[in-house]
């Protein structure tokens, strides 16, 4: 079965799951999102700065269904990733890695967590 669309009206945005979400809210987690990225571009290979995005998920997930918060933790794990890759060789590779996978393992967790809480899964 295809997603369904996101639809806009004047004041909200339909994540396709019956959950409506005032385009604001969606703006300021695009930017918080983003400016975590920017931030982790920034930062030393080895520093687990992607742990911000943890917080960026757990409240935006709050204004998200089901389906917006699977795909902000997939987003959210494809910038940890790319982050790790645009990096220059520096620091201890392998602690890099187990901060990155760290990071990971965080997001998914609060992303489970949230959708078992708040949207009955």
């Amino acid at each position: 079965m295809a997603p369904e669309p996101l639809t806009v009206d004047r004041y909200h945005l339909s994540a396709g799951d019956g959950t409506l979400t005032r385009p604001y809210v969606v703006l300021a987690i695009v930017l918080a999102t983003g400016a975590v990225f920017a931030l982790d571009l920034q930062m030393p290979l080895g520093v687990a700065i992607a742990v911000l995005y943890v917080p960026v998920l757990a409240l935006g997930s709050m204004a998200l269904g089901r389906r917006g918060v699977l795909r902000m933790a997939l987003a959210i794990t494809v910038l940890i990733l790319t982050a790790w890759a645009l990096k220059p060789a520096g620091g201890v590779p392998w602690m890099a890695a187990v901060n990155r996978v760290a990071c990971v393992v965080a997001v998914w967790g609060v992303a489970l967590c949230r959708l078992r809480r708040h949207h009955g899964w």
